[in-house]
């Protein structure tokens, strides 16, 4: 409404993620909170009403760069992938995670990953030909061993370069 309020029904009590896809034009979604949850990554218990706060942020995040292989030369043929620090965030997550994104390398070895929600992950660039299952748990946990940390301010364009690592 115009005061920026709004309501949906007909839901069936469940679990429920609060995503938005295509924000306004010059916005980025950026939080959905429920009692100081983000229950845009952690699933609201849909019981009767509820009040939820959707965020939208003028503010762009990105991570981008530039992947080599192990003989230093641009690799075209990775895949760059990002995923959270906590363990927690991989499972549960409902369809199209926010937080669990992929970035296919382009000819000239660059990526790049556009409106990452803030907070730290784990961020790796493996063989495409490796990555299929990727958001698998177990896989993840196979790779945060060998992934670059980085963290995601608000309004931050981080640039990360990458060598692709060889899964085993």
């Amino acid at each position: 409404d115009p005061f920026g309020h709004f309501t949906t029904g007909g839901l069936v009590p469940g679990k429920y993620f609060v995503r938005i896809t295509g924000s306004p034009t010059g916005w980025r979604f950026k939080t959905a909170t429920h009692d100081g949850r983000d229950v845009a990554d952690v699933p609201l218990d849909l019981r009767g009403d509820v009040n939820v706060v959707i965020t939208f942020s003028d503010r762009w995040t990105s991570v981008r760069g530039t992947v080599v292989s192990s003989k230093g030369e641009r690799d075209p043929d990775a895949i760059v992938l990002l995923f959270p620090i906590d363990a927690q965030q991989w499972t549960q997550t409902g369809i199209n995670p926010r937080r669990l994104k992929s970035a296919a390398v382009t000819k000239t070895g660059e990526y790049g990953l556009a409106s990452v929600p803030e907070g730290d992950y784990y961020l790796i660039a493996i063989p495409d030909k490796d990555a299929d299952g990727w958001q698998d748990p177990k896989f993840l946990e196979r790779l945060s061993g060998k992934a670059a940390r980085i963290m995601v301010g608000d309004g931050e364009a981080k640039s990360q370069d990458l060598r692709t690592q060889e899964i085993r």
